[in-house]
C-alpha cells in the first residue's frame, strides 16, 4: 500500500515561493507524489492560505493556476466540524497546526511534512521536514 503524506502548508509555500533552503527537497517530494510513489494531502484550509500568500508574490491569475496544478496531483483532507472541535480543545500552541494535525488524521495519514516539527510536539503522527524525507528516500 502507498503512503499516505500530509504536507503541512508551508511545504507548499516553500515549493511555490521557490523558499530556500527546503525548495529542492520540496519538489522532490511533489514528483515523487505526482509519479504516485507516495499520495499526497493537503488540507482544505492550506489552499486559502497559498493563495493569500501567493498571489501577492506572482499574482492571482498565475497563482490560481498553480493551486489547480497542485489539485490534479493531491489529495484534500478535510476541515469540518469534527476537526475544528479537536482542535480547539487540543495541546498545540497553534491553533492552525492544530487543525492541520487533526485534518491529516482524518486522512489516515502516515506522515506530516513540515518545516516546522517543533509546531507538531503532540502529533499522533509521525513528523518530518522536506529534508529528512528525501533523506530517506536515498537511504
Amino acid at each position: 500500500m502507498t503512503k499516505k503524506i500530509f504536507l503541512d502548508t508551508n511545504v507548499v509555500l516553500d515549493l511555490l515561493s521557490m523558499r530556500q533552503p527546503s525548495f529542492n527537497d520540496c519538489l522532490t517530494i511533489f514528483r515523487q507524489i505526482e509519479n504516485k510513489t507516495v499520495n499526497g494531502f493537503i488540507s482544505g484550509l492550506s489552499y486559502s492560505v497559498v493563495f493569500y500568500v501567493i498571489s501577492k508574490e506572482i499574482g492571482k491569475t498565475k497563482t490560481l493556476d498553480s493551486l489547480k496544478k497542485l489539485r490534479l496531483i493531491l489529495g484534500i483532507s478535510p476541515v469540518d466540524s469534527k476537526v475544528i472541535d479537536l482542535a480547539l480543545s487540543s495541546d498545540f500552541k497553534d491553533f492552525e497546526d492544530a487543525l492541520q494535525h487533526y485534518s491529516a488524521l482524518e486522512v489516515k495519514s502516515d506522515l506530516i511534512i513540515t518545516s516546522n516539527i517543533k509546531d507538531f510536539k503532540t502529533s499522533l503522527i509521525p513528523v518530518m521536514t522536506p529534508k529528512q524525507f528525501v533523506q530517506g528516500l536515498i537511504e
